[in-house]
């Protein structure tokens, strides 16, 4: 209460049963400038801190600080890209549910045996979604998170991710939850992600809050409260696919918004991203990647 001043919100949500009343901090940038005026020098680092001036907003550093960019110490060669456009948009989910559940099955199909995580916006998504993934991976190992899991089952869910398995590995997980950051699944734990949406934070009295402080401040307010955000949780899930120098792996985005200049100019400039407009256009891809053969049977999706 004692550090209360511009940059705080007063939030007060009440119902029947509960009422709350936060000091909101809209703006942390003026409270960590404070901080590094009490030291010699401070580094700020991390595998998404782009788009600079955004970060550098956010954490109250000067136009002067430096940016030191490093690219990955990856061959850009061992991930495969590929983006296929479905509305994800929140009133267009209910109908495009069984495109997405036939896209991830035709990415896990692709190869013969795999480790793969999916990851979707939210968990009411994933419980929908899940079902239909059952349906059309029977033989696959499918594991789901579930709220609140405490940590033997993240470790118990990490454990089925073994690097010798037989047959298909699926895990369906929130983007920006606990297996979308913070997680280490190198070489054939996990060979490929598919990502749904664009990571947009769920609507919120909070993030309302902070898109209107920061337009105000910024005249940003969507980009720095909803879009940022939600590029960077991208970002972290698929980080998960390529955690040395040796691993291969594929990654799929699904939403048409991913075909926009300027979402496409927020995603890493190593990413040659291939757009496929059919599931037989993503099975070719990926079974070139991977160098499997083809089936002949299949018809044209």
């Amino acid at each position: 209460l004692d550090q209360y001043d511009e940059n705080y919100v007063t939030l007060y949500e009440g119902g029947k049963t509960t009422r709350r009343i936060t000091l909101f901090c809209a703006d942390p940038a003026e409270k960590l400038a404070e901080t590094y005026r009490k030291c010699r020098s401070a580094v700020l680092f991390s595998a998404t801190l782009t788009p600079y001036a955004f970060y550098k907003n956010l954490c109250g550093l000067s136009e002067e600080t430096p940016v030191l960019s490093l690219p990955s110490p990856f061959p850009p060669e061992h991930l495969a890209v590929f983006q296929l456009p479905v509305d994800i948009r929140y009133q267009a989910r209910e109908a495009t549910l069984p495109l997405v559940a036939n896209a991830v099955s035709a990415f896990v199909n692709a190869r013969a045996q795999g480790n793969y995580l999916v990851f979707v916006p939210s968990l009411a998504y994933l419980a929908k979604l899940s079902p239909l993934m059952r349906e059309l991976l029977p033989e696959a190992t499918l594991i789901e998170q579930s709220p609140g899991m405490k940590d033997s089952c993240r470790a118990e869910f990490l454990s089925q991710f073994r690097p010798d398995g037989a047959g298909v590995t699926v895990g369906l997980a929130v983007m920006g939850g606990v297996f979308s950051e913070g997680i280490d699944l190198p070489a054939e734990r996990l060979c490929g992600a598919v990502v749904v949406g664009v990571g947009l934070p769920q609507l919120c009295l909070e993030r309302d809050v902070l898109r209107d402080s920061y337009e105000q401040t910024y005249a940003q307010g969507y980009r720095y409260a909803y879009q940022y955000p939600g590029i960077a949780k991208v970002l972290q899930a698929a980080g998960r696919i390529i955690r040395t120098p040796t691993d291969r792996g594929a990654l799929l985005l699904l939403d048409q918004r991913y075909t926009q200049a300027e979402c496409l100019a927020l995603l890493p400039a190593q990413w040659s991203i291939q757009r496929v407009r059919t599931l037989s256009q993503l099975k070719d891809g990926l079974r070139q990647f991977w160098n499997e053969p083809a089936v002949d049977s299949e018809s044209n999706e």
